[in-house]
């Protein structure tokens, strides 16, 4: 068993979450908040030709 050093962070999840949120960049996220305009309207594949 292994204890975290850090005061501030308790369990090894709270350290885990705080070591990945460093690790990302704003415009990593930056147009997640939905679909993109080339994939808005998708078109429906042709059976007809089976």
């Amino acid at each position: 068993m292994f204890k975290i050093a850090s005061k501030r962070y308790k369990t090894v999840d709270g350290l885990l979450q705080r070591i990945f949120e460093a690790d990302l960049n704003p415009e990593d996220y930056e147009d997640s908040d939905g679909p993109s305009q080339s994939d808005a309207n998708i078109q429906n594949p042709a059976y007809d030709a089976i």
